[in-house]
């Protein structure tokens, strides 16, 4: 059977813990061990993986509180090998074969990979909310990797990645990681393949604390999710993104790929680079929502 590390941050996530543990150790038809990061938590967390590590159930680092995305960079960067890895939240539940079915999506491709599924929301009992999708998600598209750098559309704790991503991975220094799951699946969308799946096997629980949330339904839960992105989404980050390529990658890169990557990490300064990169995204970005979107945000320089 093929090796998978899980990677589990926590951070003061006693409430939910267990039973995602517990979810973890029924996985099916692969050989897996859960390596975790805790991020300083101040609660009973620490107790709870102590306990299940003297059981010889997994190993768990205590760290300072740096963040959910460094604590994962550290996780990704400091995992014992294996043929994948699987990023995990404390507070979900994992269907039994969530771990194999990207294990089979994945094992007869030799290049740098990543799968990623849509969500199955639910609430704190586990009552399903709606089945979140991404079928407009497109893994053929001539402009993936500028598709993803635009529009990340990546959930990382359904994602699964083999160990040519993970060494792509670690040559990006930590403190340059701004999310770990849009720098793997940008990674992935222009050094390799990347495999998505309505078919979820996670319970995405939505609860008073999460990081991220799922809002749906009422005006307040709205206002709440632009606030949301606004807040973390607008702020440079995909210039950020961009600039890691142009730093680190951007001679393996794509002729197409790297005309993007000067576009978009220029066109703050440039104005002739600005008429250029909204051409570039009128010309060459199919999916309507993301070439919409990103126009609006290019008008606000939030790109």
């Amino acid at each position: 059977m093929k090796k998978v590390t899980i990677l589990l941050s926590t951070y003061n996530g006693e409430k939910y813990l267990r039973e995602q543990l517990d979810s973890l150790l029924l996985q099916e038809g692969v050989e897996f061990n859960i390596f975790v990061r805790d991020d300083g938590s101040k609660d009973k967390t620490c107790d709870i993986l102590q306990e299940y590590a003297e059981k010889g159930l997994l190993t768990y680092i205590k760290g300072e509180n740096v963040g959910f995305s460094k604590s994962f960079s550290w996780l990704i960067n400091n995992a014992p090998s294996a043929d994948y890895y699987s990023c995990c939240d404390q507070d979900d539940v994992w269907l039994p074969t969530k771990i194999l079915d990207g294990v089979t999506a994945l094992e007869k491709i030799d290049q740098p990979a990543t799968y990623f599924t849509s969500l199955n929301v639910v609430d704190e009992k586990l009552n399903l909310i709606t089945k979140d999708s991404h079928s407009h998600y497109n893994n053929d598209s001539e402009t993936l990797f500028a598709d993803n750098i635009l529009m990340p559309q990546v959930n990382g704790c359904t994602m699964i990645f083999n160990e040519k991503l993970r060494e792509l991975y670690s040559q990006i220094p930590v403190h340059n990681v701004y999310a770990h799951d849009y720098t793997l699946i940008t990674l992935a969308s222009a050094f390799g393949k990347v495999v998505f799946s309505n078919d979820s096997k996670i319970l995405y629980r939505q609860h008073a604390n999460n990081c991220y949330g799922f809002y749906k339904g009422s005006l307040r839960n709205l206002v709440r999710s632009v606030k949301s992105f606004f807040k973390h989404e607008t702020k440079g980050i995909k210039s950020h993104e961009a600039m890691n390529f142009k730093y680190y990658f951007f001679d393996k890169l794509k002729e197409g790929d790297r005309l993007f990557i000067d576009l978009i990490t220029d066109y703050r300064f440039n104005k002739g680079k600005r008429k250029q990169l909204r051409k570039y995204i009128k010309k060459n970005i199919k999916n309507s929502t993301i070439r919409k979107f990103s126009l609006f945000l290019l008008s606000w320089k939030k790109l």
